[in-house]
């Protein structure tokens, strides 16, 4: 028992570490931190298993770990990106499936489907796969929202972050087209607790 619990252990840390190093390397400031506490309230809301939010937490710092082979001048680009620079970027939920999909730990494999299918829309109008509604797993549907919330709310190379008001008329827009419905629903309705993630965990100025 102590032997497993190590292994265990173990993973969470290198997931952790792994996440703070590229928050480091993207320049990302607590957007990891903040998409592990937005991912565990939203979960909880939406009536998943203890055991499933804790492996989402666990596999969520991994989403965007094929950012690491999309070249730095496009992820680091100012201004929006040509057609050939977004599909460059866009290749990065693949690559992340591909680098984490042989692994027969269950977190990481988790992790390598949050990777990939985070970009899925609800319509079926999303990438690499173009997956809809229930096809896409709980786990990625939850990341994606996640994910778009805490972009829209930062400041970014290539943006200012929105005001509330705004990002909350967009995800009213995207309800059943980019988002499942009831996660939009739950988003909003307890959207204090989110913003006060947002609060807890801000980026170094």
């Amino acid at each position: 028992m102590l032997l497993t619990k190590d292994i265990e252990d173990s993973q969470r840390e290198i997931i952790e570490r792994l996440g703070d190093a590229m928050e480091k390397q993207f320049s990302v400031g607590k957007h990891i931190q903040r998409m592990v506490e937005m991912c565990k309230l939203l979960s909880k809301e939406y009536g998943l298993s203890e055991t499933q939010i804790e492996m989402l937490a666990l596999a969520v710092p991994l989403h965007d770990v094929g950012k690491l082979k999309v070249p730095t001048d496009i992820l680091g680009k100012p201004g929006p990106l040509n057609d050939l620079e977004k599909e460059a970027a866009k290749r990065h939920a693949q690559i992340g499936y591909d680098l984490l999909k042989d692994s027969r730990r269950k977190i990481i494999q988790s992790a390598a489907q949050v990777a990939r299918d985070h970009h899925e829309h609800w319509d079926g109008n999303g990438y690499p796969r173009g997956l809809k509604g229930e096809k896409i797993h709980i786990f990625s549907r939850i990341t994606a929202i996640a994910d778009v919330y805490d972009a829209l709310r930062s400041k970014l190379n290539y943006k200012e972050a929105w005001p509330l008001d705004k990002v909350l008329d967009t995800f009213k827009e995207a309800r059943g087209k980019q988002f499942e419905p009831k996660l939009v629903d739950i988003l909003l309705e307890n959207i204090e607790k989110i913003e006060n993630i947002q609060q807890q965990y801000p980026d170094p100025v």
